[in-house]
Protein backbone atom coordinates (compact mmCIF):
# COMPACT_ATOMS: atom_id res chain seq x y z
CA UNK A 1 0.00 0.00 0.00
CA UNK A 2 1.10 3.54 -0.86
CA UNK A 3 2.71 5.59 2.28
CA UNK A 4 2.43 8.89 3.19
CA UNK A 5 4.53 10.15 5.78
CA UNK A 6 3.52 13.61 8.00
CA UNK A 7 6.69 14.94 9.44
CA UNK A 8 7.74 17.97 11.40
CA UNK A 9 8.46 19.57 14.67
CA UNK A 10 6.44 18.70 17.74
CA UNK A 11 3.34 20.96 18.10
CA UNK A 12 3.18 22.09 14.70
CA UNK A 13 -0.03 20.41 14.34
CA UNK A 14 0.64 16.58 12.20
CA UNK A 15 -1.94 15.10 14.51
CA UNK A 16 -4.83 17.48 13.98
CA UNK A 17 -4.22 17.87 10.48
CA UNK A 18 -4.00 14.00 10.14
CA UNK A 19 -7.36 13.47 11.56
CA UNK A 20 -9.30 16.37 9.88
CA UNK A 21 -7.84 15.44 6.90
CA UNK A 22 -8.91 12.08 7.06
CA UNK A 23 -12.86 13.25 7.67
CA UNK A 24 -12.59 15.67 4.77
CA UNK A 25 -11.58 12.39 2.46
CA UNK A 26 -14.59 10.89 3.68
CA UNK A 27 -14.07 8.72 6.46
CA UNK A 28 -16.93 7.84 8.62
CA UNK A 29 -14.31 6.51 11.23
CA UNK A 30 -11.17 7.22 12.26
CA UNK A 31 -9.55 3.53 12.34
CA UNK A 32 -6.22 4.28 14.37
CA UNK A 33 -3.15 1.69 14.22
CA UNK A 34 -0.92 2.24 16.93
CA UNK A 35 1.20 -0.56 18.92
CA UNK A 36 -0.48 -3.61 17.46
CA UNK A 37 -4.08 -2.77 18.06
CA UNK A 38 -6.88 -0.53 16.58
CA UNK A 39 -9.25 1.82 17.75
CA UNK A 40 -12.19 3.52 16.08
CA UNK A 41 -13.59 7.25 16.53
CA UNK A 42 -17.19 7.89 15.02
CA UNK A 43 -16.10 11.21 14.97
CA UNK A 44 -13.24 13.80 14.49
CA UNK A 45 -13.78 15.79 17.73
CA UNK A 46 -14.19 12.49 19.72
CA UNK A 47 -10.60 11.39 18.37
CA UNK A 48 -8.80 15.14 18.85
CA UNK A 49 -10.30 15.53 22.26
CA UNK A 50 -7.81 12.30 23.38
CA UNK A 51 -5.19 12.10 20.45
CA UNK A 52 -4.13 15.94 20.21
CA UNK A 53 -2.39 17.98 23.21
CA UNK A 54 -0.83 21.12 23.49
CA UNK A 55 1.89 19.16 25.13
CA UNK A 56 5.32 18.55 22.86
CA UNK A 57 6.00 14.78 22.22
CA UNK A 58 2.03 13.65 22.51
CA UNK A 59 2.54 10.99 19.87
CA UNK A 60 5.17 8.39 20.89
CA UNK A 61 3.76 6.02 18.39
CA UNK A 62 3.13 5.74 14.67
CA UNK A 63 0.09 6.19 14.20
CA UNK A 64 -1.61 4.73 10.84
CA UNK A 65 -4.44 5.86 8.90
CA UNK A 66 -5.82 3.88 5.99
CA UNK A 67 -7.78 6.05 3.63
CA UNK A 68 -9.18 5.94 0.29
CA UNK A 69 -8.62 9.00 -1.97
CA UNK A 70 -10.45 9.83 -5.28
CA UNK A 71 -9.05 10.62 -8.42
CA UNK A 72 -10.14 10.13 -12.50
CA UNK A 73 -8.93 6.97 -12.19
CA UNK A 74 -11.26 5.52 -9.34
CA UNK A 75 -10.55 5.63 -5.93
CA UNK A 76 -7.09 4.46 -4.61
CA UNK A 77 -6.51 3.56 -0.87
CA UNK A 78 -3.21 4.48 0.67
CA UNK A 79 -1.76 4.61 4.36
CA UNK A 80 -1.35 8.45 5.75
CA UNK A 81 1.01 7.83 8.97
CA UNK A 82 0.97 10.62 11.55
CA UNK A 83 4.61 10.23 13.43
CA UNK A 84 6.22 11.90 16.37
CA UNK A 85 7.86 15.30 16.07
CA UNK A 86 11.42 15.58 15.18
CA UNK A 87 13.39 17.74 16.83
CA UNK A 88 17.13 19.68 16.60
CA UNK A 89 18.39 18.15 19.31
CA UNK A 90 18.72 14.41 21.44
CA UNK A 91 15.90 14.34 23.29
CA UNK A 92 16.41 12.79 27.14
CA UNK A 93 13.32 10.87 27.14
CA UNK A 94 14.02 7.16 25.80
CA UNK A 95 10.10 7.06 24.58
CA UNK A 96 10.73 10.32 22.47
CA UNK A 97 14.08 8.80 20.83
CA UNK A 98 12.91 5.82 20.04
CA UNK A 99 9.50 7.97 18.28
CA UNK A 100 12.08 9.64 16.15
CA UNK A 101 14.08 6.74 15.09
CA UNK A 102 10.94 5.34 14.14
CA UNK A 103 9.60 8.28 12.25
CA UNK A 104 13.41 8.55 10.66
CA UNK A 105 13.21 4.91 9.47
CA UNK A 106 9.93 5.62 7.75
CA UNK A 107 11.04 8.00 5.46
CA UNK A 108 13.16 5.89 2.81
CA UNK A 109 9.92 3.70 2.86
CA UNK A 110 7.54 6.55 2.20
CA UNK A 111 6.50 7.24 -1.26
CA UNK A 112 5.17 10.55 -0.28
CA UNK A 113 6.42 13.12 2.40
CA UNK A 114 4.10 15.82 3.79
CA UNK A 115 6.33 18.07 6.04
CA UNK A 116 4.39 20.62 8.66
CA UNK A 117 5.65 23.89 9.68
CA UNK A 118 4.03 25.94 11.88
CA UNK A 119 3.89 28.76 9.90
CA UNK A 120 2.84 31.48 13.15
CA UNK A 121 5.70 30.48 14.08
CA UNK A 122 8.81 31.12 11.40
CA UNK A 123 9.14 34.87 12.68
CA UNK A 124 9.53 33.94 15.93
CA UNK A 125 13.35 32.45 16.43
CA UNK A 126 13.83 30.76 19.70
CA UNK A 127 10.36 29.51 19.45
CA UNK A 128 10.08 25.52 19.81
CA UNK A 129 8.06 25.34 17.05
CA UNK A 130 9.94 27.68 14.61
CA UNK A 131 11.43 25.91 11.70
CA UNK A 132 14.90 24.88 12.50
CA UNK A 133 17.45 22.33 11.40
CA UNK A 134 15.68 19.23 11.08
CA UNK A 135 13.31 21.29 9.00
CA UNK A 136 16.33 22.21 6.59
CA UNK A 137 17.27 18.27 6.59
CA UNK A 138 14.03 17.24 5.84
CA UNK A 139 13.49 20.15 3.16
CA UNK A 140 16.54 19.07 1.42
CA UNK A 141 15.62 15.53 1.54
CA UNK A 142 12.14 16.16 0.47
CA UNK A 143 13.54 18.26 -2.48
CA UNK A 144 16.32 16.00 -3.79
CA UNK A 145 13.88 12.62 -3.62
CA UNK A 146 10.64 14.05 -5.16
CA UNK A 147 6.73 13.14 -3.74
CA UNK A 148 7.36 16.33 -1.25
CA UNK A 149 4.33 18.71 0.03
CA UNK A 150 5.63 21.63 2.17
CA UNK A 151 2.34 22.43 4.35
CA UNK A 152 2.34 25.70 6.07
CA UNK A 153 0.50 24.92 9.07
CA UNK A 154 -1.79 26.88 11.65
CA UNK A 155 -2.53 30.07 9.25
CA UNK A 156 -5.54 30.83 11.70
CA UNK A 157 -3.08 32.31 13.55
CA UNK A 158 -1.77 35.67 13.86
CA UNK A 159 1.62 36.43 12.13
CA UNK A 160 1.02 33.27 9.67
CA UNK A 161 0.56 34.54 6.71
CA UNK A 162 3.72 36.48 7.47
CA UNK A 163 5.53 33.33 8.48
CA UNK A 164 4.07 31.71 5.33
CA UNK A 165 5.90 33.97 3.22
CA UNK A 166 9.16 33.75 5.16
CA UNK A 167 8.70 30.15 4.81
CA UNK A 168 8.50 30.47 0.69
CA UNK A 169 11.86 32.72 1.01
CA UNK A 170 13.67 29.71 3.23
CA UNK A 171 12.89 26.62 1.51
CA UNK A 172 12.51 27.37 -2.46
CA UNK A 173 11.80 25.29 -5.24
CA UNK A 174 9.20 23.16 -3.67
CA UNK A 175 5.84 23.11 -3.91
CA UNK A 176 3.98 24.61 -0.62
CA UNK A 177 0.55 24.88 0.69
CA UNK A 178 -1.23 27.24 3.49
CA UNK A 179 -2.97 24.95 5.52
CA UNK A 180 -4.93 25.34 8.42
CA UNK A 181 -5.95 22.28 10.41
CA UNK A 182 -8.47 24.10 12.89
CA UNK A 183 -10.35 25.19 10.09
CA UNK A 184 -9.65 23.18 6.71
CA UNK A 185 -8.16 25.71 4.70
CA UNK A 186 -6.24 24.08 1.91
CA UNK A 187 -7.16 20.52 2.49
CA UNK A 188 -8.44 20.90 -1.38
CA UNK A 189 -4.83 21.98 -2.21
CA UNK A 190 -3.53 19.17 -0.41
CA UNK A 191 -5.69 16.65 -1.62
CA UNK A 192 -5.24 17.42 -5.55
CA UNK A 193 -1.62 17.28 -4.87
CA UNK A 194 -1.59 13.73 -3.49
CA UNK A 195 -4.38 12.58 -6.41
CA UNK A 196 -1.42 13.79 -8.87
CA UNK A 197 0.82 11.98 -7.14
CA UNK A 198 -0.11 8.94 -4.97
Amino acid sequence: MTRCLVVGKPNVGKTLFSLRFAFFLGAEAIRLARAGQEREWASVDEAVRELVSDRPHQTLELQRLVLDIRGRKGSRRFELVDTGGLTDDIPASPEVRQAQVDTLGLLFQSKFLLHMLDASAVGRPGAPEAPGEVDVQLYHFGRARGRYLLLANKMDLEGALEGWREARRRFPGVPMVAVSAVTGQGFKEVRRHLQRHL
